[in-house]
C-alpha cells in the first residue's frame, strides 16, 4: 500500500513539475534573417518588416500554437502583404505553424505563397514545397503526413544548392537544383487555393535556416519566439528638402510611431521630446512639432474588374512633422524621440 502511494505522489510530482515548465515556458531568440514576421495576434502586422498585411474577405484570428493565429474558412479568406525586401530573395526560408479543419482527398490548400510561385508551401494530399528556379517549378512532396486538428510546424528552405522540406522540426525531403529564384510580387497567407484552418506564426528569411534554427523553432511551442519589449517603434523618418521658385528653401523632418503589439498607431501625441544629430553629432534645432493623426483603409484596384476596393478601417496613421530652420548637410543623420513614459527609441537616415 505504502508502495503504491509512494508510485502516486511521484507521478503527482512529474505532472505538476511539467505543468510548470509548459506555464513558464521561455521564448525563442528569433534566428538572424528575419525579412518579414507575422504573428496573427489579433492583426496583419509586420513585427519586423515594412509589409504589413490586411485580411480579405473574412479571414479573422482564433487562438492558435501561439497566442492568436489568422483563421480561414476554405472558401476565399486569405490575408495579403507587399513583398518588399522579399520579391528578390535568392535565399529563403518560409515557415509557419499550420492547422487544418479538414483536409479532404484531392483539394489543395494553400499555406504561405510568395506570387509569381517563386516559392510555395501547400498541402495536395500531402505536404508540398515547390519554387520557380531558372524559369521552371521544382518540387518536393511528402505524402501523408499531416493529421487534422493539429498544429504542425512546417517550413521549406533554399540556400542556392539545395531545397529542403520540414515537418515538425525535422527533414522530410530535400532536391538538388541550382539557378536563378523567379522574381516575386508580395505574399498571400491563405488563399490561392482556399485553405480551411488555421495559420500561425509565418515567417520569412532571406536565407536557409540550418536544420538546428528550425528544430528550435519547432521545439519552442506555444512559447514561440519573443516578440519586441518597447511599446512603441520608429516605424519610418524621413528628412526632406525643397527649394521654391522664389528661392526659399523648406526643410523638413517627419516620422511616425507604431504600437509594437497592436500595431496599431496612437491616435494621440505620446511623444514628449525629439532630438535630431546631424552627421558631426551636432544638435538640430527643430520648429514646433506637429502632430497629424488620419484614418486609414486598405485598398487595391482589381484588374478583373476593373474597380477600386476598400476593406475595412484599420487604424491611424499618425505623422509628426517639424520644420528645420538650418541646411541639411550630407551624410547619416540621428533621430531619438522619447515618449511620455519616458521610453527612448532611435534612428538613422543617410541623407
Amino acid at each position: 500500500m505504502k508502495r503504491k502511494l509512494c508510485v502516486c505522489v511521484v507521478l503527482a510530482f512529474v505532472f505538476i513539475f511539467f505543468a510548470v515548465v509548459e506555464a513558464y515556458a521561455v521564448c525563442l531568440e528569433a534566428p538572424s534573417g528575419m525579412m518579414s514576421w507575422w504573428p496573427g495576434d489579433g492583426n496583419t502586422r509586420d513585427m519586423v518588416g515594412p509589409n504589413n498585411g490586411w485580411l480579405q474577405n473574412g479571414a479573422s484570428f482564433a487562438s492558435g500554437k501561439v497566442d492568436q493565429a489568422f483563421s480561414f474558412d476554405g472558401v476565399d479568406d486569405m490575408v495579403g502583404a507587399w513583398g518588399a525586401g522579399i520579391d528578390d530573395l535568392q535565399q529563403l526560408t518560409i515557415d509557419a505553424w499550420v492547422k487544418h479543419n479538414s483536409s479532404p482527398p484531392r483539394t489543395i490548400q494553400r499555406y504561405v505563397t510568395l506570387l509569381g510561385e517563386k516559392a510555395v508551401l501547400r498541402y495536395d494530399g500531402g505536404l508540398h514545397f515547390y519554387m520557380r528556379i531558372d524559369g521552371s517549378l521544382h518540387h518536393i512532396f511528402v505524402n501523408d503526413v499531416l493529421q487534422d486538428e493539429s498544429f504542425h510546424h512546417v517550413a521549406g528552405t533554399y540556400d542556392g544548392s539545395f531545397m529542403r522540406l520540414y515537418l515538425d522540426g525535422e527533414e522530410v525531403g530535400n532536391l538538388n537544383v541550382g539557378g536563378i529564384v523567379g522574381y516575386g510580387n508580395g505574399v498571400v497567407i491563405g488563399n490561392g487555393e482556399p485553405f480551411f484552418g488555421l495559420i500561425d506564426e509565418v515567417e520569412i528569411y532571406n536565407r536557409a535556416l540550418d536544420p538546428s534554427e528550425i528544430k528550435a523553432i519547432y521545439d519552442a511551442g506555444t512559447a514561440g519566439k519573443c516578440k519586441p519589449s518597447a511599446q512603441y517603434y520608429i516605424e519610418y523618418w524621413h528628412l526632406s528638402h525643397r527649394v521654391y521658385q522664389d528661392g526659399r528653401e523648406l526643410n523638413r523632418l517627419s516620422f511616425s510611431l507604431r504600437d509594437n503589439i497592436t500595431g496599431n498607431y496612437p491616435i494621440e501625441d505620446i511623444v514628449a521630446s525629439v532630438e535630431l544629430y546631424d552627421p558631426h553629432g551636432t544638435n538640430v534645432p527643430l520648429d514646433d512639432l506637429n502632430f497629424f493623426p488620419e484614418k486609414l483603409m486598405y485598398g487595391g484596384y482589381d484588374g478583373y474588374s476593373s474597380q477600386w476596393w476598400y476593406d475595412e478601417e484599420f487604424g491611424f496613421s499618425s505623422a509628426h512633422i517639424a520644420d528645420i530652420g538650418s541646411k541639411l548637410i550630407p551624410g547619416t543623420y540621428r533621430l531619438v524621440v522619447k515618449d511620455v513614459d519616458g521610453q527612448e527609441y532611435e534612428r538613422r537616415y543617410s541623407q
